[in-house]
């Protein structure tokens, strides 16, 4: 046995370092394994190198349809919370235009009835007509006078511009319900008195330039100016036979960007006022067999129509159409109407273009 002992130690030493034996084997195959691949993938790479064909590439730019790319801002539009109303007036269908039954107070003592909104018997909103369109004018008058010599010409220019308003503010989210307010002295005739200049720059002609800049600047829809480019003498000391060569520069606020236009005028007698359809207001009629008439008069854009519970927005007004939207903000269903402006025989009016010869050049940037 003693023998064998130093035998055992040895077998015993090799077997404590067995396994770092077996792992030493083990990581050399893999190694091996490795470098073979490597040296594989690099023979495929390169034999796949010479067999690659060039590819050309052929065709011309893409040109995006005009009208596809306004589909297309017109979609982002809606998808960002800004959708447009839904017009339902005019379906022949109840899906998505119900048929809308109003509570109507019966006699007294007597229960009320509901009552269903048809042609023969229009209740709410089909109810509603418009009686009048009627323009708001900005009116520019050259006037050429004699002085006190009775020798000298004097060119003065006066303005009358009912167009700015505003809404009475202490009614707060309120205030479009009540008739808006024509400011003094922003709308007051105001005058200016100026000499010939070839090249003057356009000059402010409205009641509150003297605000200031600043005023200016917030009120850009209100602001109106003229440029004199030219005029000529009296004939044989008639001052009313001087003509002006006038520009009319004003702004208008549309789908809520300002457009600025000029107006341009070469001939235009002393004294001849010139006018300018700055916005539009209409007259409404409400009438049902079963409410006395109401009429609602003057009623601009942005004012509402309260009438039988529901609150109607004047979304836009046109010089042969109203607008209306049932605002969502007071409790309405967001459905846009448009109505026709009415003769007195019932029939609609049909605006038919017509030619002017005394139209200005109007030189307008495009916009929405």
């Amino acid at each position: 046995m003693e023998k064998l002992k130093p035998i055992l130690d040895k077998l015993k030493s090799v077997l404590n370092h067995l396994e770092k034996v077996i792992l030493g084997l083990v990581l050399i195959a893999v190694a091996t394994l490795s470098v073979m691949e490597l040296l594989s993938a690099r023979k495929e790479m390169a034999t796949a190198k010479e067999k690659e064909v060039p590819v050309t590439l052929r065709g011309g730019d893409y040109e995006l349809d005009p009208k596809v790319e306004s589909n297309f801002k017109d979609l982002i539009t809606q998808a960002s919370g800004s959708p447009d109303p839904l017009v339902m007036e005019g379906s022949n269908h109840w899906v998505y235009n119900p048929r809308k039954w109003k509570e109507i107070a019966g006699a007294e003592g007597e229960d009320p009835v509901l009552v269903p909104d048809t042609d023969d018997n229009p209740l709410g909103v089909s109810a509603l007509t418009v009686t009048n369109i009627a323009p708001v004018n900005l009116f520019v008058t050259p006037v050429a006078r004699l002085a006190l010599d009775n020798i000298t010409v004097q060119y003065t220019f006066n303005v009358q511009d009912n167009y700015p308003i505003q809404w009475d503010r202490r009614y707060g989210n309120a205030q479009t319900f009540v008739p808006h307010i024509q400011l003094q002295p922003v709308n007051k005739p105001a005058s200016q008195r100026l000499t010939f200049q070839a090249g003057r720059k356009p000059i402010d002609l409205h009641a509150f330039r003297q605000y200031g800049p600043a005023f200016i600047a917030s009120k850009p829809d209100w602001r109106v100016q003229i440029k004199f480019t030219a005029v000529t003498p009296p004939i044989g000391g008639n001052v009313n036979t001087v003509t002006f060569g006038l520009d009319v520069i004003h702004t208008e606020k549309i789908n809520d960007q300002y457009i600025t236009s000029t107006n341009s005028y070469p001939r235009v007698q002393s004294q001849t006022p010139i006018a300018i359809t700055r916005a539009y207001e209409a007259d409404f009629m409400y009438q049902t067999k079963f409410h006395p008439t109401k009429a609602y008069e003057n009623y601009r854009e942005g004012r509402h129509i309260h009438m039988d519970g529901e609150a109607i927005k004047v979304l836009k007004i046109t010089r042969d159409e109203v607008h209306l939207y049932s605002d969502l903000d007071f409790g309405g269903n967001g459905k846009l109407y448009i109505k026709k402006l009415v003769r007195p025989g019932g029939a609609p009016v049909v605006a038919a273009p017509v030619a002017n010869p005394n139209a200005p050049a109007t030189n307008a940037p495009a916009g929405p």
